[in-house]
């Protein structure tokens, strides 16, 4: 039975799905637009992707011989849900064509519904066994499908339907799909090599690239090594080539595995913990340079970044673009920005550079960045065992207090000082019991001489 996979703000109608009723990662910022009838038609035969680990799942449409399915619209203030029910009859789903330029295949009795849904912060989708659960306030769809007894329940910023030309009105908006590998990235590169707006902003907009959310920006930034200030057109072919590389890889392991993990399995034995799972986001520091991973204001969305690993690279194309525009400025300075060996001449030229390629806003947003703070994450939960106590919620909190027998009162500022209070002392506790039991080994092993603290070297530097 087809049942709702979900992946950032996407849902996808697979025939495979591992857990229909697994929390949704909500990352991507998309507006997606899916067949209601697959949803009911979760009896039916369904015809596989041609990829289907890699289909985007972005549209389809159902042909059937039913007379249609019957669509009551939503209603938002009284908080009624549309109902879509089907009768189960032979139905099986028209794929979509190639990128944005898909073909609905129409039954002849035209009855086919296109919904298009955006999960938004905080959406669902969830499947049950009839007559499952009572609608909530923020159900804003219910499908049913009477032959297979299943029925689903959807929560959802937007949720509208129409039919194949609604479809192609939406779908034509968006920009080629990472998580096809019939799209075409040259559309892509088109937009960010002529445009000066930064990187971080382009991978968000879905005119420019499809299934991009906040989290995957952050990840996919860090792994390109490029500064989300970054300006479009400063891009080097190769830097591009690297970052939709990076678009593919991330969306396709999120498609697969259903959760947002960034981290090659490589670094993440090496870095170890906190950095299993992502590299940048909702981190502190940076798991390679341990330097602080700085965050700031784009476009009413935060953005992460370790300057270190992601310095803002202005290219000499964009320095000589800037260089007519700044040549009464610098001229002012040449005598005290110049000297004998041209020291002073290639600093003062970048930040002429960047007054140029870097809009005011842009360099107001950056100078107010500070260090990312760590938060209780739902959209990317870490691993439970690799809980750092300000991702901790006040219950987790409290759990780990009473472990230690010590005191849960208080909010949780508190709870977390408290906590991290206590396992600083643990830590330091556990290497002077380590470093004491190496030097009693030692000491009866040679009384003390030059190979017995080798030895305690050795196990001093195993505990580090």
């Amino acid at each position: 039975a087809a049942a709702g996979s979900n992946i950032g703000n996407n849902i996808f109608l697979t025939s495979a799905d591992i857990d229909p009723l697994a929390d949704p990662d909500d990352s991507a910022s998309d507006d997606l637009i899916i067949p209601a009838a697959a949803a009911a038609a979760a009896g039916s035969p369904v015809v596989p992707p041609r990829t289907p680990a890699k289909s985007s799942g972005t549209s389809s449409a159902i042909r059937s011989t039913d007379p249609g399915p019957h669509v009551h619209r939503a209603n938002p203030a009284s908080g009624t849900p549309g109902i879509l029910r089907s009768a189960g009859s032979a139905a099986a789903a028209a794929l979509a064509g190639t990128g944005n330029h898909s073909n609905i295949t129409n039954s002849d009795n035209n009855n086919d519904v296109v919904v298009h849904i955006h999960f938004g912060m905080s959406g669902a989708f969830r499947t049950a066994l009839m007559p499952g659960p009572a609608p909530t306030p923020t159900t804003r769809l219910r499908l049913e499908h009477q032959a297979s007894g299943l029925m689903a329940h959807l929560s959802a910023m937007t949720v509208a339907h129409g039919g194949p030309g609604f479809y192609q009105e939406k779908v034509s908006k968006l920009g080629p799909d990472p998580l096809r590998p019939d799209d075409d990235p040259e559309r892509f590169w088109s937009r960010v090599n002529s445009s000066k707006k930064p990187i971080g902003l382009l991978l968000m907009d879905q005119s420019a690239v499809a299934g991009v959310g906040n989290i995957y920006r952050a990840e996919i930034l860090y792994k390109s090594r490029l500064h989300p200030e970054q300006p479009g057109y400063s891009l080097t072919r190769q830097q591009f080539d690297t970052l939709w590389q990076h678009c593919v890889e991330c969306l396709q392991r999120g498609f697969t595995s259903g959760s947002i993990l960034t981290v090659d399995p490589e670094d993440a034995r090496i870095l170890g913990k906190p950095w299993t799972r992502r590299y940048i986001y909702n981190q502190r520091s940076c798991g390679r340079c341990k330097g602080p991973v700085k965050s700031w204001g784009m476009a009413g969305r935060t953005v992460y970044c370790c300057e270190a690993c992601q310095p803002l690279q202005l290219n000499l194309v964009a320095a000589a673009a800037a260089a007519p525009a700044s040549k009464k400025s610098r001229s002012r300075k040449t005598a005290a920005s110049s000297s004998s060996d041209g020291e002073g001449a290639a600093p003062a030229a970048a930040a002429a550079a960047a007054e140029i390629v870097l809009s005011p806003q842009r360099l107001k947003s950056m100078a107010a960045a500070k260090q990312a703070k760590e938060f209780v994450s739902h959209c990317a939960p870490d691993d439970p065992s690799d809980l750092q106590p300000t991702k901790m919620t006040c219950a987790q909190l409290r759990q780990q207090l009473i472990s230690l027998n010590l005191n849960t009162r208080g909010n949780k500022p508190d709870l977390v000082a408290r906590l991290e209070q206590a396992l600083v002392w643990a830590a330091a506790t556990d290497q002077s019991l380590g470093r004491n039991q190496a030097a009693a080994a030692a000491a009866a092993g040679g009384g003390g001489s030059s190979g017995s603290e080798d030895e305690v070297d050795r196990a001093e530097d195993k505990l580090a």
